[in-house]
């Protein structure tokens, strides 16, 4: 026998892992903030109120604390300032964002006349805990039913500290994307009655733009939310979204489907198969599994030519809804992962705060509630996530809204108010789910290299997927009949729970030659501007494994031909 002694010195891949910029948690962050100076820039300090301007309106940037204006049609000082950096996207965000600073101040007000000892810290506490309780109650009791069918969840057992409510980025790169698919082209202003009482506006004109808000206020933009109905959840998306986001083409805009398939492959996310072996589903062994659709599945397959390596963010929305829901069964199964670990690993659940008959006037609020009391609008759907455009106009009845005394008039918990980043949210493990903290991977990351170097090189141009399936052809109602107040709350409660920032690093998409709206002239050198995300330092190396292995083979020689 032959012996032969070595050393392995192996590696251990540390992929590359993006951070998340602000708490995980459903915890009003976007209203509130996810520090202690933003906070604090956002409070009166007097009565526990939050800020205003003229209007009854968010108050106006004026000390430059950051803020996002991509599109830079207005100074950034004109732009309001709210919880979330990003408040100002477009005028229906802006609007929920100034209907929740409105309901945090009447509640405030309420209490502190109720309990004329309370300080201001101790009022504004109170009543931050009733917002957050109530932005938890309208997505798990309406959001989520409306989107996936009813019961999505599995019943709520009470908190698991060894649950991680940590972002997926399946989830936050990929599945909770589809609200972009549900967005109209354009944003109509309408009075109580349903009519309209200025002109449209095109979402291409919309980015940034607090004109709207300024002039004619929240309530016929939050009016036309629940009169309008959604498209529908497929691979298709507006011009306004497509080709003119926070811009013109080639002067600023950008196309974002395609932006979304390349931040997939910036985070190394794993192809379409592999999540969701991950997620305990069965792989599918062909385009027409995804889909039943025949002109979907040629124009996937001339793209991919088979499924092994299609890009998520696509594959997810191709695939046929499960019935009762408006989503394919992949994305079903990871925002019901996801929502159920927001949940069930929040040590700050609003069902652990609240009890008796003030957990039961939570439960049965609604979001329509919440707008009626904050704004003069009384004819509304009590379920403003269903809009029936031939039937639900005619059937509404004035409805004046009032808060219930039990929310305001109730002791107080007792619980400590939760941190502003999330951080010891898990008393047991501190930093889940808090600010800076590095998004979840549910999937083995998939990098080009197993470590850092963009995936989808072996792919078609994201531009040029996006012009073969995600150009809008013909606009067409989501078939359950949602309103828009899906996309707009989806939106608002997005940005409660991820921000990943774009870092220094360039990562252009090559644009197709002679794309109609990004390269007219059939140049073949334009692409659409972009970064590579921030992401943890600590990662994206490959790191040599902590000690060395010494290894001992033992092998018999074959007898050969002397």
């Amino acid at each position: 026998p032959v012996t032969i002694d070595f050393t392995l010195k192996a590696t251990t891949p540390n992929p590359r892992q993006q951070i998340t910029e602000i708490s995980a948690s459903l915890d009003g962050s976007m209203v509130y903030g996810s520090d202690e100076a933003r906070a604090r820039a956002l409070r009166a300090f007097q009565g526990g109120q939050l800020k205003t301007s003229a209007g009854n309106l968010l108050p106006l940037n004026t000390g430059g604390l950051a803020n996002a204006n991509d599109a830079h049609f207005f100074p950034d000082e004109q732009l309001f300032l709210a919880g979330d950096v990003r408040a100002n996207e477009n005028p229906e965000l802006a609007s929920i964002q100034t209907l929740f600073m409105r309901e945090h101040n009447q509640l405030a007000a309420a209490i502190a006349a109720a309990n004329p000892r309370l300080t201001d810290e101790q009022v504004y506490q109170r009543a931050r805990r009733l917002v957050i309780a109530e932005i938890q109650v309208v997505t798990y009791r309406e959001f989520l039913p409306a989107l996936l069918g009813p019961n999505p969840l599995r019943r709520y057992t009470g908190y698991n500290p060894d649950v991680n409510a940590g972002m997926a980025t399946e989830f936050t790169t990929a599945a909770f994307r589809i609200g972009h698919t549900l967005v109209n082209d354009d944003i109509e202003f309408l009075d109580n009655d349903g009519e309209e009482i200025a002109d449209g506006l095109e979402l291409a004109f919309a980015f940034f733009n607090p004109q709207p808000l300024k002039q004619l206020g929240p309530d016929s933009i939050l009016k036309y939310l629940a009169t309008d109905v959604a498209q529908e959840v497929d691979t298709q998306i507006v011009p306004g979204l497509r080709d003119f986001l926070f811009g013109p083409p080639g002067a600023g805009g950008l196309d974002l489907a395609s932006l979304n398939i390349q931040r997939g492959r910036d985070h190394g996310l794993a192809d379409y198969n592999t999540v969701r072996r991950a997620y305990g589903m069965p792989p599918v062994n062909s385009i027409s599994e995804i889909t039943k659709d025949p002109t979907l599945q040629a124009n996937l397959t001339a793209l991919y030519g088979d499924v092994k390596s299609m890009d998520l963010w696509i594959a997810g929305l191709a695939e046929d809804h499960v019935p009762g829901s408006s989503v394919g069964p992949t994305f079903r199964r990871i925002l019901v992962d996801q929502f159920e670990r927001s949940r069930d690993g929040d040590s700050n659940w609003y069902e652990r705060s609240f009890f008796g008959r003030q957990l039961a006037a939570l439960n049965a609020t609604r979001l329509s509630d919440i707008i009626r009391r904050n704004t003069s609008i009384t004819k509304l759907q009590d379920n403003v996530f269903f809009f029936d455009p031939d039937t639900t106009l005619d059937s509404l009845m004035p409805k004046a809204g009032s808060l219930p005394a039990v929310l305001y008039q109730g002791p107080d918990s007792g619980m400590p108010p939760a941190s502003y980043d999330g951080s010891g949210n898990n008393p047991f493990h501190f930093t889940w789910g808090a600010a800076g903290t590095d998004l979840l991977r549910i999937a083995p990351a998939a990098y080009a290299d197993e470590v850092s170097a963009p995936s989808g090189e072996d792919r078609p141009s994201p531009r040029l997927i996006s012009n073969s399936v995600s150009e809008l052809t013909t606009p067409f109602a989501n078939a359950r009949l949602m309103s828009s107040w899906v996309y707009g709350w989806g939106q608002f409660i997005d940005h409660d729970l991820g921000l990943t920032t774009n870092g220094t690093t360039v990562f252009n998409i090559a644009v197709p030659t002679g794309d109609p709206s990004f390269d007219p002239k059939s140049t073949g050198t334009q692409v659409i501007p972009t970064h590579r995300s921030t992401f943890d330092e600590s990662t994206g190396t490959a790191t040599p494994t902590v000690g060395q292995k010494s290894v001992r083979i033992t092998f018999q020689p074959r007898p050969g031909r002397r």
